[in-house]
C-alpha cells in the first residue's frame, strides 16, 4: 500500500493526483491518525484490509507521527510531503471558510486560526506533530514547492519510490486537480490580511521553529 499523507493543506491530493496519473489505483476515503483518536479510516473498508493491498494500490492520509504507527508502517510505502507552514495556516483559514460560508477571510480570523483553530491546536503545534516524519527512514519525503515547480529529481524519485515511469505529463495531469484545489495556492508573502497582529500570533505560537524544522 502507498500512503499519501501529510498535514491537512499541505498538498496531500497532489500526490494523490500523481498516483493515478502513474497508474495506482485509489483506494476509497482518508486514513487519519490526530491526537484525540486512534488511527481510523473514513471508508467502510476495515483497516486490516486496507494494509492488505499492495502496492499498486494507495490511499489518502493524514497522519501524525507516533512511534508506534512509524512501526505499523514500516511494511508500506509512505510518502509524505511538506509545505511552508505559513502557507499551510492561510490556506487552512481559505479551506475553513469553504466549508462554512458564513465566515469572512479577515485578519482576525486568519489569527484566531493560528491560535487554536486547527482541530483544537495552534497551527504550528499541529503541523510540529508530523513533522518526525521526515526523519523517518522508511519514509520518502518530498515538498510541495517542488511539485509545484514540477522539479524533475523530485517525480524521479517519486516513481522510483513506488514503481512508476517519471514522465513529465504526471505533473500536466496532477497540476491543480486535486479536489481541495480552489484555483489559486495560498501565499502567505503575497496575502495582505497577514498583518502585524498575525505576525505577532504566529511567533507566539511557535511558528519560526517549526519553519525552521521544517526547513523553510
Amino acid at each position: 500500500m502507498i500512503l499519501c499523507s501529510g498535514c491537512s493543506k499541505s498538498g496531500t491530493h497532489f500526490l494523490t493526483s500523481l498516483m493515478l496519473s502513474m497508474g495506482k489505483t485509489q483506494q476509497g476515503g482518508t486514513l487519519i491518525k490526530r491526537p484525540s483518536a486512534e488511527l481510523f479510516s473514513t471508508s467502510v473498508t476495515p483497516l486490516a484490509k486496507i494494509f492488505a493491498l499492495d502496492d499498486t494500490h494507495f490511499i489518502h492520509c493524514h497522519l501524525i507521527h507516533r512511534p508506534q504507527l512509524a512501526e505499523r508502517l514500516k511494511a508500506h510505502r509512505h510518502l509524505f510531503i511538506l509545505r511552508h507552514p505559513r502557507n499551510i495556516a492561510v490556506s487552512w483559514m481559505r479551506h475553513r471558510i469553504k466549508q462554512n460560508p458564513e465566515l469572512e477571510a479577515s485578519s482576525e480570523y486568519l489569527e484566531n486560526v493560528i491560535r487554536g483553530g486547527m482541530f483544537a491546536h495552534s497551527v504550528p503545534d499541529f503541523i510540529a506533530m508530523h513533522l518526525p516524519w521526515q526523519r523517518d527512514e522508511s519514509t520518502l519525503t518530498v515538498r510541495f514547492e517542488d511539485l509545484v515547480a514540477r522539479d524533475m529529481p523530485t517525480l524521479e524519485a517519486i516513481a522510483a519510490y513506488v514503481g512508476g515511469e517519471p514522465d513529465p505529463l504526471h505533473y500536466d495531469n496532477a497540476f491543480g486537480s486535486g479536489s481541495t484545489f480552489m484555483g489559486t495556492f495560498s501565499t502567505w508573502a503575497e496575502n495582505p490580511l497577514w498583518n502585524d497582529a498575525v505576525e505577532k500570533a504566529w511567533v507566539e505560537t511557535g511558528g519560526p521553529k517549526v519553519e525552521a524544522d521544517a526547513g523553510y
